[in-house]
């Protein structure tokens, strides 16, 4: 018994480090969209969408949203793992 809440606690704890750092790297992907944002409207703005720099940030913030949209997912999936090994843990008290 001691052994199997045990385990349980070390399950948990992944499951919470691997939100947490999922979580940390959605901020990190909000931040960079924001960024790519700004900069493509100044590029824009100021006729200059034809710079290699556009492009690259173009690309940039293709890749960051499709990340994001990932990333948002996978959080998704964890909570509820989590939530179902909560629920499991309560019914085997």
């Amino acid at each position: 018994m001691i052994e199997r809440k045990k385990e349980y606690d070390e399950l948990m704890k992944d499951i919470s480090d691997s939100i947490d750092y999922a979580t940390y790297t959605k901020v990190f992907c909000e931040n960079d969209l924001r960024y790519c944002k700004c900069r493509l409207s100044y590029l824009l703005e100021s006729n200059r969408e034809k710079e290699v720099e556009f492009e690259e940030l173009l690309d940039r913030y293709i890749y960051a949203e499709n990340f994001l949209k990932e990333i948002v997912e996978y959080i998704e999936e964890l909570e509820n793992r989590k939530k179902m090994y909560e629920g499991f843990a309560f019914l085997t008290r």
